[in-house]
């Protein structure tokens, strides 16, 4: 299948690998980067990346399309080319394109990974990236506060999943508050009387105020 004047199209799919130098200032917003493992005396990390381009770049706008996925997702293809996107792992046949939009214009296409499998999952088909775990110099976990935000949008949600598991399950270490959208006043949540279990699951409480008002709930 062709794409007007810009003419056929193929799929590359790949693993970018890439390095961090830690003590470069410029690198220093990156949390922890000083205590991850180094190889050579830099931090590796690698990627999924899926490209779609022209197969003569020159019948191209020499313009990328980059999508920045959800959760290892591809997103916008969809929205564009009112079409599944493109697979990972399996054979894309051209006519699964869609309305073909955006190859008609031209555009390479490029996706890339950007969260671990151990906060998005490990489906084969999304787009993750592998990244090195920091820790303190003696091999422990590195404990500090963090804020998780969540939006509840329907009238059943009540459940939150951390990225990471919590170090204790006191409560006292942690608060959680609410507040309505667009409104920077939050309010301190009711604390669970009953103790959990669970690590990586904040439970909302089914009489919270504002569970009919789509509230954004933060946990620090």
């Amino acid at each position: 299948m062709t794409f007007g004047d810009v003419g056929a199209y193929e799929k590359i799919v790949a693993r970018a690998y890439g390095e961090v130098d830690p003590t470069h200032p410029a690198n220093a917003v990156i949390t922890d980067v000083e205590n991850a493992p180094r190889d050579h005396g830099m931090v590796l990390y690698s990627m999924d990346v899926v490209i779609v381009k022209p197969i003569d770049p020159a019948k191209g706008s020499g313009k990328i399309f980059y999508d920045v996925v959800n959760r290892g997702n591809n997103l916008s293809y969809s929205t564009f080319n009112q079409a599944p996107p493109p697979s990972k792992t399996g054979v894309t046949d051209a006519a699964a394109a869609g309305t073909g939009l955006l190859m008609r214009r031209g555009y390479t296409l490029v996706w890339s990974g950007w969260e671990d499998p151990a906060i998005i999952g490990t489906n084969p088909n999304v787009l993750s990236a592998s990244l090195l775990v920091a820790r303190n110099a003696d091999g422990s976990s590195i404990v500090e506060k963090m804020i998780v935000e969540q939006i509840f949008d329907n009238a059943t949600g009540r459940t939150s999943h951390c990225p990471f598991a919590a170090a204790s399950l006191d409560q006292t270490q942690a608060h959680m508050v609410v507040h309505k959208p667009h409104r920077v006043r939050r309010r301190a949540a009711r604390r669970a009387r009953d103790g959990t279990d669970e690590r990586l699951v904040v439970r909302r409480q089914q009489n919270s105020p504002h569970q009919s008002r789509r509230p954004v709930s933060r946990v620090l």
